[in-house]
């Protein structure tokens, strides 16, 4: 014998459903160990806290400290992670680094592109002084990448 299912009944299973998932989250939220679940093409959990994308392809993380926003999707969720297991040091480290990074590259892309007119123009002065100053640059972000990255590996391995 076939049951009939009404689209009430329908609806409130699938209430029930989402009511169980939100519940669990929050459990796992709890958790000690931070965990990332994908909400959507722009939105992503990680432990407690929310990574949003923005339209300009810029991060923001939502913490009880307010909203910060980062130029890179990687270094908002390292810097979740650390919040997460209290590594506040590290945190703070992963967001000067982002921000630093982003200025360097931006910085990287004006001195080569005055290179370049430099060049055009012949201008042997102008085209030595943007060299060095790219060269110096990019020198620069390799050390910034190398701090990240070594600010990030401790908020990845430390638990407190």
């Amino acid at each position: 014998m076939a049951s009939c299912i009404t689209k009430d009944q329908i609806e409130f299973n699938i209430e029930k459903i989402r009511r169980f998932a939100a519940s669990e989250l929050q459990q796992l939220a709890k958790s000690k160990l931070p965990f990332c679940y994908q909400i959507g093409a722009d939105t992503l959990m990680v432990g407690r806290y929310c990574v949003e994308k923005h339209c300009d392809n810029h991060w923001s993380v939502k913490t009880e400290y307010g909203t910060q926003h980062f130029y890179y999707r990687k270094n908002a969720i390292f810097y979740c992670i650390a919040l997460h297991i209290n590594q506040m040091r590290s945190a703070i480290k992963i967001q000067d680094c982002d921000a630093k990074l982003s200025q360097l590259e931006s910085d990287a892309v004006v001195f080569r592109y005055q290179y370049k007119r430099a060049n055009q123009c012949n201008n042997d002065f102008r085209a030595s002084l943007f060299s060095t100053r790219y060269e110096e640059t990019m020198y620069k972000i390799e050390l910034t990448k190398e701090e990240l990255w070594k600010s990030s590996n401790l908020a990845k391995y430390l638990q407190m």
